[in-house]
């Protein structure tokens, strides 16, 4: 305990002087923050910096940490107010600068939290700013009210340009003994689209869940029903909105057995490939492994007793044993003597 005061005393002494909105040290204490440019903030080890602004349902926020890495690393985090356990979103590289990009759902109170990484005793200076602005409504394309299957739309074969502003299920025919596949073509720098085909029953035929440009899935019909496509909005990067083209066409040619990602024909992907960590992350990247890439890691000889044998325990085995607690040891010590005699 005593050590750890002494290095926070230390680190405090580091510290360069508090900017304005100090002491604003933790959620309970967060300083109220305008839009606009904030410049000059300090953090300093073992410290945090915690700020609220107002968020408008359907406004973009952005905020933007800028500071130089090199002098101490930096990373910032968004939370709802009401909600300081789970952050919405992470900015947490090993780079200059940190940056969010939030489309508000509910109108209230948010919370920036920003965090000095860096495992040493310094300090660092920042700017943070924060901005709003207002998103433009989904453009709507021929087809706005499919968003479950019970709504689903019917769709012919052939090409469709459409708009995603949220899921939507579509509904198509096919030949029997031949393979339907759906394709859907965007931009990932749009946002990211999943795709799947399901019986009307809602069981998964077949499923693309990339996180780059494009889904493609294929499935055998083998009878006259309809199957049932979804097209999921995932996440949506830009304004709001994903337009893309679905391409429903039949094939006699046998589809691969696995997408890019690995998910066998006719299987359910266990997940998206995850892009952000769930939760903070308690050590940055390590930067560099070479100094450990010749060492040869020495392996415990294995203690083998056998029937009128000698038990010996080796100097390498002490690893052992020392995970053991006393009375444990006592136990197995006393067990290997009865053996032996």
């Amino acid at each position: 305990m005593l050590s750890f005061l002494a290095i926070l005393s230390t680190a405090q002494a580091n510290c360069s002087p508090d900017d304005g909105f100090e002491e604003n040290d933790d959620a309970s204490s967060a300083a109220a923050l305008t839009a606009g440019s904030h410049t000059g903030l300090q953090i300093c080890y073992a410290d945090e910096d915690w700020f609220s602004i107002q968020g408008t349902a359907g406004e973009r926020l952005n905020i933007d940490a800028t500071f130089i890495h090199a002098q101490g690393d930096i990373d910032i985090y968004l939370y709802d107010a009401n909600n300081t356990e789970d952050f919405l979103v992470p900015s947490s590289s090993v780079n200059d600068n940190e940056s969010i990009e939030y489309i508000v759902e509910t109108t209230g109170t948010y919370l920036i939290k920003a965090r000095y990484f860096t495992n040493d005793e310094n300090n660092n200076s920042y700017d943070l700013s924060v901005s709003s602005s207002v998103m433009q409504p989904c453009p709507e394309d021929s087809y706005s009210t499919n968003v479950d299957p019970a709504s689903a739309a019917p769709l012919e074969l052939g090409t469709h340009t459409l708009v995603a502003c949220n899921t939507e299920y579509f509904t198509t025919t096919g030949a029997v003994g031949q393979y339907l596949y759906a394709e859907a073509l965007f931009s990932s720098e749009d946002g990211d689209l999943d795709l799947q085909i399901q019986t009307l029953e809602g069981e998964t035929l077949d499923s693309s869940a990339s996180i780059t440009d494009d889904e493609l899935a294929a499935t055998l019909i083998e009878t006259e029903d309809s199957v049932l496509i979804e097209v999921k909005l995932y996440n949506d990067k830009g304004d709001i909105g994903i337009p893309y083209q679905l391409s429903l066409y039949m094939s006699d040619e046998e589809p691969e057995d696995s997408n890019d990602w690995g998910y066998d024909t006719g299987g359910e992907p266990a997940s998206e490939p995850a892009t952000e960590p769930a939760s903070e992350p308690t050590s940055e990247p390590a930067s560099d492994s070479s100094d450990n890439n010749n060492e040869e890691a020495e392996s415990d000889d294995d203690i083998v007793i056998d029937s009128g044998e000698k038990a010996s325990i080796s100097c390498n085995n002490i690893g052992l044993y020392e995970a053991l607690s006393p009375t444990l040891l006592l136990g197995l010590i006393l067990g290997i003597r009865r053996r032996i005699q």
